[in-house]
């Protein structure tokens, strides 16, 4: 992986964004990442392949998963299109999974020196109760989960719920539009 693909990645999700409003917080937060993420790979393009440099390639990959977490967000949302969602994932996600690959190839002793980034999510109310639910049951839709709360919260409510827990990375969508249903995100 060299700097070309990195540039290319970042400039495809520019494209993308394009069409997103302006006013939309997440294109600028997708674009902010984004060029964090190149920013980190151009100072040091073998950063993921280094052990001393633990503490850097984990910092490269939470940028790499919070750029994964957004674009689910956007997809979920229906703000970009399958095949650029799809494209701009694999792209992604292959920088992840290689890190991920060398860095467990480091040894144990090495890891315990350094704390890994990552974000603990408390959840309370009703985003635990559907946490729950989630994780008794494959997957639900959002009728699902308005009759299991006895219709007592709004489909819409529900759906926003949905989609920060999508931005969190803690659950993820399966099929689209009204087809679509959410299950836990299993690491």
């Amino acid at each position: 992986m060299d700097e070309k693909y990195v540039a290319e990645l970042t400039a495809a999700l520019y494209r993308v964004t394009d069409r997103m409003d302006d006013r939309e917080p997440l294109k600028w937060r997708l674009r902010e990442r984004a060029l964090g993420f190149e920013r980190l790979f151009v100072e040091n393009p073998d950063l993921l392949m280094l052990q001393r440099e633990e503490a850097h390639a984990k910092e490269l990959i939470f940028y790499i998963e919070d750029i994964v977490r957004m674009l689910k967000l956007c997809s979920s949302l229906f703000v970009i299109s399958k095949v650029n969602f799809e494209m701009l994932i694999r792209g992604y996600e292959r920088f992840r999974d290689s890190g991920r690959a060398e860095l467990s190839e480091v040894p144990e002793e090495d890891r315990a020196r350094v704390s890994p980034v990552s974000k603990v999510v408390e959840y309370s109310g009703r985003r635990k109760q559907i946490l729950e639910i989630l994780t008794n049951l494959e997957s639900v839709s959002v009728k699902d989960l308005a009759e299991r709360f006895g219709n007592a919260v709004s489909e819409k409510t529900l759906q926003r719920d949905l989609n920060d827990l999508i931005s969190a990375g803690s659950i993820e969508t399966i099929g689209e539009r009204r087809w679509r249903r959410y299950k836990i995100l299993r690491t």
